[in-house]
């Protein structure tokens, strides 16, 4: 019998090799291969998300936002319908047909329980969409999660947690917030459909959503799908037969077809000439045809420039590359790099639609809605920032693949000869990247160069790269270094979250209220009998009961009888404006005869309050009651300064917390050069909206006159304060800043 020989005896580990065994095992995992990791990150991930949708609720879009003012006006026209339904028990007291797609709208109902639960009010409508968007980031992160990995789960919602314009549009009650949920919610259920196919019923019912009860621009989804299914019909990983597989589509189209039925027996029931106007005019009929489409040479430019060109001269256009690029530079371009690297993978001669089937079904969706989305969106003459907000969450996605594909790649890449079909649809694509890269740096430097001429520098430049391509793709070549690729990817990953979070830092330390302090106080300076209309009505009535009738001027049809069907008391029109001028064509005889009663700065855009209501023709509007504010207003344009003076503390008395009433009264102590009392009702009046830069600036030129009445310095210190304050709140003020650099002997 052999005797095992007994294995030497180990000696005891010092403290030194202890720890490095720990460190060799438990630690030698990055922090999210462990599952702890994992759950810490990604309620960090999604914590961090949801407190920059809900911080600041009741707060103003930002001012750097948007060109449009849509960001005055839009909101709250999907908020009305609900706010009528819980205020007065119906939900569109002045019947007006022409609404009845907003009126059939996924909002309408969501902000109804909402309303009902919460109350009415700007604070209760933006939780909703916060929530709403919370759910997006939820669902996105489970899609990702099962259709790619955790790990691209994880960095795809960081990405779109944090991203500065989603947030800021997820805070405001736009359609565009309810048609990224129902896409991300019908992507959940598209990957769901790959192992079980009846996931695609329902996957059709959210994208049909998304479109018919949320916005018709988002059509572009159906063929995105449509063209991901057909691609990738033949899944290998799927356990359905060949001839079930194409089944897919028709459970798919039944889940559109399901909720078009739906759309057109509550919706098109009754009049589908109605709803044909309605969009046409919210499309075409407000903003003219496509320019895109006038010539080839247009829709290459637009298609280039995304849609944004200058025209600084008659014949000359100069290069502008999209607002949404510009502001998110490294989500576009690594999103774009997958494209290439997508492309590289695919389009593999021989093996095209297996390679489709090959690789995951959710990296040719979001390719192709990001592709797609571009194309249907470009074209437009009015496309403001919000419309372009539905790319973000594809470039979002595309961006964290690219960032594990930019990781993981092999040393040796894999020769194989490109289809004919890689340099059709890569050399198109390198040269949109590098379109945008060049008007990024003209952008950023403040620079112009004409458009035709970027436009051929980019298809050049992509030419030689694929050119340079095409020579060492046959060599093999090595990739760079584990340890700089980590590091490369670390510092995008950091400037992508200083960006955007330092761009959220920036809005949280000037927060504004012009939209809650105005609509507060107009509750107040009305009488509760008034009917408000005009393009600001809806933002204007949010936080007061005040009845509201929604009305556009500029791109709806004139109504000619309009006045005399409704009982409308007061229009809310920008003081100068494309709205306004339109008003003054349709209805003359009402705005000559209009009396101005307030204006309000919202986000620094000044809105009028015009009273109709004597000119109207409308028998009930005719009996509308004058308030307080406004005999004081009509008493004061009339000369007894005294009376409208006494009627005027009678008001604020009833409603110490307004401003319309301290700053009235404090003109009529500052034309009597009482500015001791004109400043105490305007310091008044900033204790209610300590926000507004007008009562700031007011304020400032009142201790100016105290100053050269009494030549007291303090005064022309506190002058200084109170310019520097409204300076902050509007700096695009430069007459303001002017004068603050001249008392100041800058």
């Amino acid at each position: 019998m052999k005797l095992k020989k007994s294995k030497p005896k180990q000696k005891s580990s010092t403290p030194e090799k202890s720890i490095r065994r720990v460190r060799r095992g438990t630690f030698a995992k990055s922090f999210w291969d462990l599952p702890t990791g994992r759950f810490l990150l990604i309620v960090l991930i999604m914590g961090l998300g949801i407190f920059m949708r809900l911080a600041f609720l009741s707060a103003d879009p930002p001012l750097n936002l948007s060109w449009s003012m849509d960001v005055n006006t839009d909101p709250g026209q999907y908020t009305s319908f609900a706010r009528s339904r819980v205020l007065w028990g119906e939900w569109q007291p002045f019947k007006n047909p022409f609404l009845t797609v907003w009126l059939n709208s996924a909002y309408t109902l969501i902000f109804f329980f909402f309303f009902s639960l919460l109350g009415v009010g700007r604070w209760q409508a933006n939780l909703m969409v916060g929530v709403l968007s919370s759910l997006t980031l939820l669902f996105f992160y489970l899609a990702i999660r099962r259709g790619i990995s955790q790990k691209a789960a994880l960095l795809a919602t960081f990405f779109l947690s944090i991203n500065y314009i989603l947030v800021m549009y997820s805070r405001n009650t736009f359609a565009e917030v309810p048609v990224i949920f129902f896409f991300v919610l019908g992507t959940y259920f598209l990957v769901l459909g790959s192992r079980r196919g009846w996931f695609l019923l329902f996957s059709g019912v959210c994208f049909a959503s998304s479109i018919l009860f949320c916005k018709v621009s988002a059509w572009f989804i159906v063929p995105v799908c449509l063209g991901v299914l057909a691609l990738t019909a033949g899944d290998p990983s799927s356990e359905q037969s060949g001839r079930k597989k194409w089944s897919a589509i028709w459970l798919f189209m039944l889940g559109l077809f399901a909720v078009t039925l739906l759309w057109f027996v509550t919706v098109c029931s009754g009049s589908v000439k109605t709803v044909y106007d309605f969009v046409f005019g919210m499309s075409v009929g407000m903003y003219g045809s496509p320019q895109a489409l006038d010539s080839i040479s247009d829709f290459i430019y637009s298609l280039f420039s995304f849609g944004e060109v200058t025209r600084v001269f008659e014949n000359e256009r100069y290069s502008m590359g999209a607002d949404l690029f510009f502001r998110m530079p490294f989500l576009f371009v690594l999103s774009l790099l997958f494209l290439l690297s997508y492309l590289v993978k695919v389009f593999k001669a021989k093996r095209i639609f297996e390679n489709f089937r090959s690789y995951p079904r959710l990296e040719l969706f979001f390719g192709l809605w990001l592709v797609v989305g571009i194309l249907a969106l470009m074209p437009w003459n009015y496309r403001p920032l919000r419309y372009q907000i539905l790319l973000i969450p594809p470039m979002c996605a595309l961006a964290a693949f690219y960032v594990f594909h930019f990781l993981n790649r092999a040393d040796a890449e894999e020769k194989a000869r490109i289809s004919v079909w890689f340099w059709i649809f890569s050399i198109p694509t390198a040269s949109f990247l590098i379109f945008h890269t060049i008007s990024f740096l003209l952008k950023f430097f403040q620079k112009q160069a004409r458009l035709d001429s970027v436009v051929m520098l980019s298809f050049a430049s992509s030419l030689v790269l694929h050119g340079v391509f095409y020579l060492v793709k046959s060599r093999t070549g090595l990739a760079p270094k584990k340890r700089l690729r980590v590091g490369v990817v670390t510092v995008v990953i950091l400037l992508v979250f200083l960006i955007h979070g330092g761009q959220f830092l920036d809005f949280a330390q000037n927060v504004q209220y012009s939209f809650l302090r105005a609509s507060q106080d107009l509750g107040h300076i009305l009488n509760s009998e008034a009917v408000i209309s005009g393009p600001f009505a809806q933002t204007l009535t949010l936080d007061n009961k005040l009845r509201l009738m929604l009305r556009m001027f500029a791109g709806w049809p004139a109504d000619p009888g309009l006045f005399q069907k409704y009982p409308l008391t007061h229009l809310a029109l920008e003081a100068q404006g494309g709205q306004r001028e339109q008003a003054s064509r349709d209805y003359p005889q009402v705005m000559m005869s209009a009396r101005l009663v307030a204006t309000y700065f919202l986000r620094n855009f000044p809105v009028q309050i015009l009273r109709v209501a004597e000119s109207s023709g409308n028998p009930e509007a005719g009996n509308y009651r004058l308030s307080d504010f406004e005999r004081a207003q009509l008493l004061k344009e009339e000369g007894q300064i005294d009376s409208a003076r006494v009627v005027l503390n009678r008001f604020v008395a009833e409603y110490p917390q307004n401003f319309s009433g301290y700053v009235t009264l404090a003109q009529i102590y500052n034309d009597r050069q009482d500015f001791e009392n004109a400043a105490f009702y305007l310091k008044k009046a900033s204790e209610f909206d300590p926000t507004n830069s007008l009562i700031h600036q007011f304020l400032g030129k009142v201790y100016l006159n105290l100053y050269s009445q009494q030549s007291d310095d303090a005064f022309k210190l506190m002058a200084i304060k109170e310019w520097e304050r409204a300076s902050m709140l509007f700096p695009q003020n430069t007459e303001l800043l002017a004068r603050l650099k001249a008392i100041r002997g800058d």
